[in-house]
């Protein structure tokens, strides 16, 4: 008789394709002031580990960040980080020249990862640089969401 394949009780094909396989996971703090130190970078969000086997994850993070000043005038660099296991693996970076008393943006990333087998933590860490008179520097909402897809059903793709 040899061995049978197991089909999917769901949706009766092997491998499942039901988006029941897809798996979420997220970080979330709305308008809880968290303040940044100024010429460096500080993780604002942690998603705890989880096994990534058999998957890839799509990350998707944002972060409100302000700067408020009482001189108008003053360069600003954002960078926003996506690590896993403490290792950048994506960032983006917003720079502005400011001429406002307060600055406020919402920097986003959004990276497809293809990491090892394995348990794997992810994190946001954002970075700030600003003329060294600026008074103040902190991220209010901000957000890091993991999404896996298991391998079955993930469509071909390239990379050029």
């Amino acid at each position: 008789m040899g061995i049978q394949p197991t089909y999917c009780p769901h949706c009766y094909s092997n491998p499942c394709c039901c988006p029941s396989n897809i798996l979420f996971a997220f970080a979330e703090k709305s308008n809880i002031r968290l303040d940044l130190p100024q010429n460096g970078g500080l993780i604002v969000r942690t998603i705890p580990p989880f096994d990534t086997s058999g998957h890839i994850v799509k990350l998707e993070a944002m972060a409100e960040v302000a700067v408020q000043n009482g001189n108008p005038n003053y360069v600003v660099s954002i960078v926003i980080v996506l690590l896993r296991d403490g290792n950048d693996i994506a960032r983006t970076s917003v720079v502005n020249a400011a001429n406002t008393l307060e600055y406020i943006t919402t920097p986003n990333i959004t990276w497809v990862d293809i990491p090892p087998p394995g348990i794997h933590s992810y994190e946001l860490l954002i970075a700030i640089n600003t003329s060294p008179f600026v008074d103040e520097r902190f991220v209010l909402t901000r957000t890091l969401t993991a999404t896996l897809f298991p391998f079955s059903n993930v469509l071909p793709s390239t990379s050029t």
